[in-house]
C-alpha cells in the first residue's frame, strides 16, 4: 500500500489537511476533518502507489458539511462499549452489544454497519426465547442543544416475524413517538433519521417490540445527533 493525502488549495497556495500511508486491512474507514476557510477553495485527492501492485486505494461517500466535524455526547458505533447509552438490564429482553452474526438463523444482521467486518460491533434485541409483544429500551443520557438537531442511525430488521423498532423523544413532562418501523426490511442495514425541534432537555429512546416468531432479531449501529436540520444531512448520505 502506498499514500493517501488529502489537500485544500485556496488563492494557489496548497496545504495538506489530512494523510495515511500504508496497509489498512481489508476494511473501510470513515475520517473526517474541518475546513476552515474564508474565501474560495477546492479539496484534492491525491494518491501515491506504494512498492507493489497490492496497493489500490479507493474512496466513498464524500460528504461536505457545515458546522464542525466534533460529534455530539450521543454518536455511538458501540465499538468502545455503549458510549452514553444505558441499556435496561432489569428487562430479560435486553439490548446487546454484540460483534459478527446474531446466534440466530434467517434472522439479525452478519456483520456491523460501521466496517461491515465479522469484527465490527452493534447493539441488538435477540428475539429466540422471549415472548410475542416484550419490549426493550435503549435510552440516552439527557441532553440540551441552543439549535435543531438531525437524530440519525442506522437500523436492520429482517426475519420472517419481525417486530417493531419506535424513536422517542422523553422530556419531563412529555414523551412524544417522532419514528416506527415494523415487518420484514430485508437483510441490509437500512438508514433512519429524523429532526428535532426542542428548546428544553430530552432523552432519545429506542423501544424494541419482539415480534411473532423468534426470527425477531432488532439492530442498531452507527448513532449520531448533528446540529443541523436532516434535509442538510441526508441529501448527503449513501443509503445503500
Amino acid at each position: 500500500m502506498g499514500t493517501l493525502n488529502v489537500y485544500l488549495e485556496s488563492e494557489e497556495i496548497i496545504t495538506t489537511a489530512w494523510s495515511i500511508s500504508g496497509n489498512r486491512n481489508k476494511r473501510w474507514w470513515f475520517t473526517s476533518f474541518d475546513i476552515s476557510r474564508s474565501k474560495p477553495y477546492r479539496v484534492i485527492f491525491e494518491g501515491i502507489r506504494g512498492n507493489t501492485s497490492k496497493s489500490d486505494i479507493a474512496l466513498d461517500d464524500i460528504v461536505l458539511l457545515p458546522g464542525s466535524c466534533g460529534g455530539s455526547v450521543l454518536d455511538c458505533n458501540f465499538e468502545a462499549e455503549n458510549c452514553h447509552w444505558n441499556i435496561n438490564r432489569q428487562s430479560y429482553y435486553a439490548w446487546t452489544i454484540i460483534d459478527g452474526k446474531t446466534p440466530s438463523e434467517k434472522t439479525g444482521p452478519s456483520a456491523d454497519h460501521t466496517s461491515g467486518s465479522f469484527g465490527g460491533h452493534y447493539v441488538y434485541l435477540e428475539g429466540s426465547g422471549r415472548k410475542k409483544g416484550e419490549k426493550s429500551y435503549l435510552f440516552s443520557m439527557t441532553v440540551l442543544l441552543h439549535s435543531d438537531a438531525c437524530f440519525t442511525f442506522w437500523y436492520h430488521m429482517y426475519g420472517g416475524g419481525m417486530g417493531t423498532l419506535s424513536v422517542y423523544l422523553v422530556m419531563e413532562n412529555t414523551t412524544r413517538k417522532l419514528w416506527e418501523n415494523s415487518g420484514n426490511q430485508q437483510n441490509v442495514w437500512r438508514f433512519g433519521y429524523l429532526d428535532i425541534t426542542v428548546s428544553e432537555p430530552y432523552m432519545i429512546t429506542f423501544e424494541g417490540i419482539r415480534g411473532q416468531t423468534s426470527k425477531s432479531d432488532i439492530a442498531v449501529d452507527d448513532i449520531s445527533l448533528l446540529s443541523r436540520s436532516c434535509n442538510e444531512r441526508v441529501a448527503n448520505v449513501s443509503k445503500d
